[in-house]
């Protein structure tokens, strides 16, 4: 529409007053050029109707200052649809503040794409409420940086369950700190997998509680590198109970004795020894099964061979 046939956009286009904005039909809206949308100063967007905002065009939204985006109200922006969260270019989405953020409902936050969602400041991510962060996509979740991830609150993860939690990337489960770390629900740390556990760091590991480590499955620790076992301290391996430290390796404890020989206490050599008997004891006879029939077969057809064959 010409800037003629508006009302407080005559040439040269003026800065319309608060009322000329309010009062603006939904249709004028979304009619409203790049330049008009301009000409209205930050406080006099905070005066559109969430109906008003709602009408108007992914590309209007686009056009957007920083400044205008930064003065949407919270009703405002939650009448925004999907299209035209989208819209925002990732370095002007982070004018919206931080509270402002949390007010966004769960599928508008699940709408911003993976640029939108790496391009928020520290602030806004630790701002994501529990219900927002679970809506996203794996792939979402995954387009967060390590950095951001580090910052996010324990809180912020409650709400994600073992599957979601499992597809996590695990360089930004490593980005976790130890401190935070200690504060994952026993549910996720059961979810861990191979590789997210792999990428753990020692203060990490360090930093897990007794409730934490029982909640590791013989599974998670069996195929523990011994690399990654031997992070586990002394005390940490002794609230290990016989069904865990059963699933680990000749070769994961004789690397974890080694590791800590000088520094166990007598019960907790003692607690190592008894584990790598039962390993060994284990894997003896694990051979056995494998090659035992093997061994009788050899016998049999050596019994029938020709007498000048032997």
């Amino acid at each position: 529409m010409s800037s003629a046939a508006e009302p407080g956009f005559a040439e040269p286009v003026r800065a319309p007053t608060g009322p000329e904005v309010r009062a603006l039909a939904a249709d004028q809206t979304s009619e409203l050029t790049g330049t008009q949308l301009h000409a209205i100063k930050p406080e006099h967007i905070a005066k559109l109707a969430p109906e008003q905002v709602a009408a108007l065009s992914p590309e209007q939204v686009r056009q957007l200052t920083f400044d205008q985006l930064a003065a949407l109200r919270p009703t405002q922006l939650r009448a925004l649809g999907g299209e035209q969260l989208q819209a925002i270019r990732p370095s002007k989405l982070q004018a919206v503040t931080p509270g402002r953020i949390t007010g966004l409902r769960p599928d508008q936050v699940a709408a911003f794409s993976q640029e939108q969602l790496a391009g928020l400041t520290i602030e806004q991510v630790r701002k994501l409420t529990p219900d927002q962060i679970a809506k996203l996509s794996d792939e979402q979740r995954n387009a967060l940086t390590p950095e951001q991830v580090a910052a996010m609150r324990p809180a912020q993860f409650s709400h994600l369950n073992a599957t979601q939690f499992a597809a996590l990337d695990p360089a930004l489960v490593a980005a976790r700190n130890p401190a935070t770390m200690a504060k994952l629900s026993p549910r996720h740390i059961a979810a861990l997998t191979r590789d997210q556990l792999d990428a753990l760091t020692i203060h990490q590991i360090e930093a897990l509680t007794k409730q934490q480590i029982a909640a590791l499955t013989p599974k998670q620790l069996g195929e523990l590198s011994p690399g990654q076992l031997r992070k586990f301290t002394p005390r940490q391996f002794t609230w290990m109970p016989t069904e865990q430290t059963n699933a680990l390796s000749v070769l994961q404890l004789t690397t974890y004795r080694a590791t800590h020989k000088k520094v166990m206490t007598p019960d907790q050599t003692a607690a190592v020894d008894q584990a790598l008997t039962l390993a060994r004891l284990k894997e003896n006879a694990q051979l056995v099964a494998t090659f035992g029939p093997m061994a009788g077969s050899s016998y049999a057809v050596w019994q029938i061979l020709p007498p000048h064959w032997a």
